[in-house]
């Protein structure tokens, strides 16, 4: 409701602004739209460009740290796999694992020691099958309580391949480094006869952020799938929980990329999940950001913009001027015409559109001149006409028949019945015909329509009978004389005399809302739909007649000639059940000194 009144108050301040008003607001209205649109649109295609090659980037830097691992697992790979041609170390590990105790060592630091000279490793290890360190290459001891057996089955079950694994016991925290586990295999048998554990130094880790180059915009975090931290070594907290937040979701689901929120700040993730590596990398951006730069532009547009704006308005102050100038002049001329000086001619003889217009109401002008004197004879031709069309309700087949009937009384002496014929007929006449006024009060309808009947009972003895209802608050409302006598004559000559029943006619008045319906009902012949005497428009309610139903078409002319196209006639009949027609007027009480040819209600 507030809106629609806002926008009610809006477009009403706005439709009463003069014209150079209306072009400045409409101008800077505009300008201000179009550096909106261009500013959003600028925005949204910028921010979506920005984290499209932001993901791209991260997507390119994930499928590197992949590459990095698949090369680091190939090359420690090499360097275990020659353990297996090596027969001294063959030898110490069948002695070690048979039943015979020898008592013979045979060192392999040399070998060792020349695997762990690749620049990732820390430190070599190798284990017999029952979990015994025999060698390595920093300690005599056994490191971390020796091999585990579930590590050694694993092994055992893949000897050709390597097996990462995060040997922390802790979950969901942080690990230095990871090892890479190999068997070491006979080259008899082809089984494996012990277990080399190559741990990877962290530090040089590190340097895979080198090989990949990340930009400063994003963070590349890497856990092992025990949920510990392998990567980087100093952290953000809010983005160290996204990236959590980013594994367990992959544990959950599969899926762990997309945009998450921590501390109402959006981050851009992409991941690159490596379960042959144990690891899980992930690609952390915020989008603030992303889009630092784009803010920054975009308050470089919003001041050009806002330089734009004022000049649009120095621009349509000139040019509103120009244009409205015209305007201005040809509107006084138009307030003076509608003045009532018609005689006034605007005379511009310029070939713009304005002088175009000008001209064009000066030939209106001359035009109304031409119809309000054509307006004015046909009034006078109307009110001719109209006049003409009461007396023609009035028959001179009414009058003979009622003279003959007369006639007919006085001669078999029934002169109580040619005194009361002969009476209700002159008042009849002298009803109808009196003061010449076309709009009376409906007590003074009711009473012609009271002698008419008396005459027509006198003419039709015993064949109908009448009632007249009319409340009384209604009997000082205006209708259009002789507006009811049509519609009675239309039930006795069309309805009633062509029955053998007793006809009965009954005239009745209501009021509904602001709306006096007046009926008149007989139980005469009635007519179908389909009838040629009279059908009804049922889009505007016209009566339109056929052959005698003339009576009732003027009436229904002349009720919506003198109040308005709301009103008149509807007829509503059945064949062989009767006719029940209602006028419908306006609820208006009468005027004694109205002009009835002028008035209308419209």
């Amino acid at each position: 409701m507030l809106l629609q009144t806002g926008w009610k108050s809006a477009q009403h301040f706005f439709q009463n602004l003069k014209i150079r008003p209306k072009i400045q607001l409409f101008g800077t209205a505009l300008t201000v739209l179009l550096c909106l649109i261009f500013l959003s649109f600028y925005s949204s295609v910028a921010a979506r460009t920005t984290v499209e090659r932001a993901t791209r980037n991260a997507e390119e830097n994930l499928t590197r740290i992949q590459l990095y691992f698949q090369h680091l697992n190939t090359e420690i790979a090499g360097r275990l796999s020659h353990l297996d041609t090596s027969i001294s170390l063959r030898q110490m590990l069948e002695d070690q694992n048979g039943t015979q105790d020898s008592g013979t060592v045979w060192s392999v630091d040399g070998l060792l020691a020349d695997i762990q000279s690749l620049a990732c490793l820390e430190r070599v290890e190798l284990y017999t099958l029952d979990g015994v360190c025999l060698a390595a290459t920093r300690t005599t001891e056994e490191p971390d309580g020796g091999l585990k057996p579930e590590v050694q089955a694993e092994v055992c079950a893949s000897p050709a391949d390597n097996l990462w694994r995060d040997d922390s016991d802790a979950r969901n925290s942080r690990t230095d480094g990871i090892s890479v586990y190999r068997a070491v295999v006979s080259r008899e048998t082809g089984m494996p006869i012990g277990v080399t554990r190559a741990v990877l130094d962290g530090a040089a880790l590190a340097d895979i952020y080198n090989y990949v180059g990340f930009n400063l915009s994003s963070e590349l975090y890497i856990f092992t799938m025990s949920g510990n931290l392998l990567l980087p070594k100093e952290t953000t907290p809010s983005i160290l929980r996204v990236g959590r937040d980013s594994f367990e979701t992959y544990l959950d689901t599969g899926e762990g990329e997309g945009r998450y929120w921590f501390q109402n700040e959006a981050y851009c993730v992409q991941s690159l999940p490596l379960p042959e590596y144990g690891l899980y990398a992930v690609s952390i951006a915020p989008y603030s950001s992303l889009l630092q730069d784009i803010r920054l532009l975009q308050m470089t547009i919003l001041s050009l913009g806002l330089l734009c704006v004022a000049a649009e308005l120095v621009f349509f102050f000139f040019m509103g001027r120009a244009v409205s100038r015209p305007i201005v002049e040809l509107t006084r001329q138009v307030e003076r015409i509608r003045s009532g000086n018609l005689s006034l001619r605007i005379q511009n003889s310029d070939r713009s559109e304005i002088g175009i217009l000008a001209g064009s109401i000066d030939n209106m002008l001359d035009r109304i001149e031409a119809l309000m004197q054509e307006v004015a004879e046909a009034e006078r031709q109307k009110r001719t006409l109209e006049l003409r069309s009461l007396q023609t309700q009035i028959t001179p087949h009414f009058l003979y028949n009622s003279l003959d009937n007369l006639s007919a009384l006085a001669q078999i002496g029934d002169m109580e019945g040619a005194y009361g014929m002969a009476h209700a007929l002159g008042e009849f006449y002298r009803s109808v015909l009196s003061d010449g006024r076309s709009i009376i009060r409906l007590r003074e309808e009711i009473d012609i329509i009271d002698s008419y009947l008396r005459v027509q009972s006198q003419r039709y003895r015993d064949r109908f009978d009448y009632q007249i209802d009319i409340p009384p608050e209604l009997e000082q409302i205006q209708i259009v004389k002789l507006t009811i006598q049509p519609l009675v004559e239309n039930a006795i000559y069309h309805g009633i005399r062509n029955v053998r029943r007793m006809g009965h006619i009954r005239i009745t008045g209501r009021l509904e809302e602001e709306q006096v319906i007046l009926a008149v009902e007989d139980n005469g012949k009635g007519f179908p739909q389909e009838s040629d005497r009279l059908t009804q428009s049922g889009e505007k309610g016209d009566l339109i007649f056929h052959r005698k139903g003339f009576g009732m078409f003027n009436a229904d002319q002349r009720i919506k000639l003198y109040f308005g196209p709301d009103y008149g006639l509807r007829v509503h009949s059945e064949r062989d059940v009767g006719t029940c027609v209602e006028i419908c007027l306006p609820r208006k009480p009468y005027e004694e000194a109205q002009d009835d040819f002028s008035f209308n209600c419209r």
